[in-house]
């Protein structure tokens, strides 16, 4: 876990966890998501289950690393590169050996649900944690860095060397980026990934109707983009939900088709399970009618009210 001393430091530069989201490949921040760390405008962050389950193992983690491999790991905290300010880096620890050899270590604990790793002892790892491997590495001047996972139940190590052509343009992004965005305090565009963000500035509507005749041409050609976009992905959404009834039907009473590289299941699964509470309340009511109310009102719980975005087509339309 960072102390505030290291969240402040490293919000004078892009961090390994950052670079993915600033190059536009990582699943879980955007850039934007970056740039409100990075200006101090940022929500404060509240760790969830994923989040706690990395910062209860990393300690275990760290010592099941070095029993596995004979290296003394040390904690050496946030770096931050000697002629390059800007990379920033707080790797989980440096491996380092009697034959000299050091390493950069990065210590993951997926879930149940890993998606994008290969084989130990390859480099396939997911792409964003590829790229902080690459920007450790670049903020600790090593020559490799070791990602150790812990997956279906395995420390599992995924050895990376240092690519200087990646760096180098990782490197560029970053420097575009806090050029761009962070040092003018010009925010970059919002992403889908920012959902929670826009509705948190925007929780209401003020009923106005903004006239596309009265948006700037950038605005409106936005617009425009995303609604030839939408129609495209309505008429796409008919055609795969025809396709779909289609092969339904050429498989019949099959489990499974399946050919090279694919395979589509179409498996019986379980009924799902509803309670009716309100016919339980008042069940349990009897004779006595009231309570049954007063229960129901009791434990029913509104939840805040939230927009809805709906595009339309009108009439006669042609956007």
């Amino acid at each position: 876990m960072l102390s505030e001393e290291q969240l402040a430091k490293r919000r004078e530069g892009v961090c390994g966890s950052d670079i993915a989201a600033v190059v536009g490949l990582s699943p879980y921040r955007s850039a934007f998501d970056v740039f409100l760390d990075k200006t101090g405008q940022g929500a404060p962050f509240v760790p969830n289950e994923h989040v706690d389950r990395g910062n209860f193992l990393e300690p275990a983690l760290r010592q099941w690393y070095a029993h596995k491999t004979g290296a003394q790991v040390a904690e050496v905290g946030t770096i931050v590169h000697p002629q390059n300010k800007l990379v920033i880096a707080t790797p989980d620890g440096v491996a380092r050996w009697e034959s000299g050899q050091d390493k950069a270590l990065e210590l993951k604990a997926p879930g149940p649900y890993a998606e994008g790793w290969g084989e130990p002892g390859t480099d396939q790892v997911p792409l964003h944690y590829l790229f902080q491997g690459a920007w450790q590495l670049a903020a600790t001047e090593l020559g490799a860095c070791d990602v150790a996972a812990l997956i279906d139940g395995e420390l599992q190590i995924f050895p990376l060397v240092r690519d200087l052509e990646l760096e180098a343009e990782l490197i560029d992004s970053a420097q575009k980026f806090w050029r761009d965005y962070v040092k003018p305090k010009r925010a970059p565009p919002v992403k889908g990934l920012d959902e929670g963000w826009l509705k948190t500035r925007f929780p209401k509507d003020s009923g106005a109707v903004l006239e596309a005749a009265s948006l700037s041409l950038d605005a409106k050609a936005l617009v425009e983009s995303y609604l030839e976009r939408w129609k495209t992905l309505k008429v796409a959404e008919k055609d795969v939900k025809d396709l779909d009834a289609q092969v339904k039907a050429t498989m019949g009473e099959a489990t499974s088709i399946s050919g090279a590289g694919w395979r589509i299941d179409w498996k019986l699964a379980s009924g799902s399970t509803s309670t009716d509470y309100k016919a339980a309340f008042h069940e349990l009511g009897g004779q006595n009618p009231g309570l049954a109310e007063e229960l129901e009102k009791k434990h029913t719980r509104i939840g805040q009210p939230s927009r809805r975005f709906t595009p339309r087509i009108l009439k006669g339309g042609t956007a």
